[in-house]
Formats: structure tokens, sequence, C-alpha cells
């Protein structure tokens, strides 16, 4: 009897649990619950996808990886988040598979769907997916045959699919920015920062990145102000908006903006042995305003 009531899972009570623990971020709670669901039956993919899910957010990547690849072997045609997720952990042509296989299921769920709303929460998961695989073909594997192509069908159905969704967006700038065509992946940036709202900081800093390669200085020069009002406390920030301070020759900014990098605690080591760099460029600027005018 205790096994049959096992067996209700996801459904079950233990499932439930499991799940509310998840929800309020209590992590290793939810491992109980799930792990004692799969004393009774460990092939349960639902409580599978679940634990590798737990697994991932707790950044247990080993874990992740392993209770995922069992699920995908017991339920190969079901649950797209497991290799949304094995993509994001796997490399090149292997993380490309996983991304294919959970947009195939996502196909299938799209096409038996006929409710509006989930019809284009689908669509939205769909183009996710074709973003990853873009990325892998812009970046890790940019030197295959075939990869600018491979690259540009992926983005051209993910816009098919989320035509207004700002990743796609930005990486279509990112692909045309590789094929030496920038006054496109400006047209493209536009509209990103049109749609910038919602979107998490890391997304913000890489537009503004691009901004500045696109030498849209002004647009990145007010993001990145905007940045640093919702994200004080990230040195990163604090950097980049020296860097473009001082491409646009505002020196006693840039100063300022360097100085606050190099006082946080935390400051990746990379930026660390930038900043000495930096601060070079602009002393000779510096020491130049502090003499003021020629006398007269």
């Amino acid at each position: 009897m205790g096994k049959k009531s096992m067996n209700r899972a996801p459904d079950g009570e233990l499932m439930t649990f499991a799940m509310k623990a998840r929800e309020q971020g209590n992590y290793d709670q939810a491992l109980k619950y799930m792990k004692d669901i799969l004393k009774q039956d460990n092939n349960n993919p639902a409580v599978l996808d679940l634990l590798g899910e737990v697994y991932f957010e707790k950044g247990d990547m080993q874990n992740s990886h392993r209770v995922l690849t069992k699920s995908a072997h017991i339920a190969p045609t079901n649950g797209y988040k497991k290799f949304m997720l094995l993509g994001q952990m796997s490399t090149h042509k292997k993380a490309i598979q996983h991304f294919q296989k959970g947009i195939q299921i996502l196909l299938k769920m799209h096409s038996h769907t006929k409710q509006e709303a989930l019809k284009k929460s689908i669509e939205e998961n769909i183009a996710e997916g074709y973003c990853s695989i873009a990325e892998i073909y812009l970046t890790d594997l940019c030197h295959v045959p075939h990869a600018e192509k491979n690259c540009g069908e992926a983005l051209g159905l993910a816009r098919q699919r989320d035509p207004e969704n700002p990743h796609v967006l930005q990486l279509f700038a990112s692909y045309r920015i590789s094929q030496c065509k920038p006054d496109e992946a400006r047209t493209f940036m536009v509209e990103v920062i049109k749609r910038l709202e919602n979107q998490s900081h890391d997304f913000k800093l890489n537009t503004a990145k691009l901004l500045m390669e696109l030498q849209m200085m002004q647009e990145a020069a007010d993001l990145l102000n905007e940045l640093r009002g919702e994200a004080a406390q990230n040195s990163e920030i604090w950097y980049i908006s020296g860097v473009c301070a001082r491409l646009m020759g505002n020196f006693e900014e840039a100063n300022h903006y360097f100085e606050t990098t190099g006082s946080f605690e935390f400051v990746y080591p990379e930026i660390r042995e930038a900043l000495a760099w930096e601060f070079e460029q602009i002393q000779p600027h510096l020491q130049k305003n502090q003499q003021g005018p020629p006398p007269y």
C-alpha cells in the first residue's frame, strides 16, 4: 500500500511538498522529499526531472547531469526542460543535440495545444532553444563548416516563433557583427533597447557592451547609468561605465567609475588587472585638465 501511494507522483503528496519546498528556495528539503519517492520508484521520470532541476538550481551540475541523463533514457519523448538543461551542461555538438531534442518535444506540445496563452509560452521556449543553438555556432563551433549558415538558420527559426524576443534580436545583432554588417546590427540593437524592461542585469550589461562595440556610445552610457542605479554593487557595471566614459572622452567621469570599481571587495581578476591599464590611459588627460587653460 505504501508503494502504491508513492507511485502517485507527480500528483502525490510528497511531490507536492517537494515542489512547494523548491518554490520557497528550500532545496535540501525538496531533495529529501524526492529521494523518499525514488526509494519506492527510482525510475519515475517526473521526479527525476524535478530532482535534476533542483540540483541545477543549487549549482550541483554533476548530480543534475547524472539524474537528467537517466530521465532522458527512461522518457526520451517527454519533459523538454531536462533536454534544455542538459544542453546547458554540455558542449559543442552534444549540446546542440540536446537542444534539438527539447525543441522537438516543444513542437509536439505546440501542435496539440489549443490555448493561445500556452501556445505563446511554448513558442517563447522554442525560440530560446533555437537561440541556444545559434549561440553555440556563434562561439564554440564558429570554426566548423557551415557554422555561419547554421547559426543564421537557427536565428531565423527563433525569430519566426518569437519575433519580439529581445534575446533573439540581440543575438541577431551579434550575428551581423560577426558578418561585418554593423549597420544591420545597429538596427537590431535599436529594437533591443525598446524591449529591455524586465530583462536581467546581465542581459542589459551585454546590451551595453554591444552598443559600445557598434559605436552607439550615448545609448550605451544611458543604459549603464540605469544599470548603476539598479545594481550599484556590481563592480563590472562600474568598470564598463568607465570604459564607456573614456571612449567618449569623459576622463574625469571615467576616473570616478574606475576608482569605484577598485573599491569593491570582489572584482573579477581580469577586471582588476585591466584597471591598471585604464588608469594609465586616462592619466595624461586628467593631468592636462588639472593644469587648466594656458595663460594669455
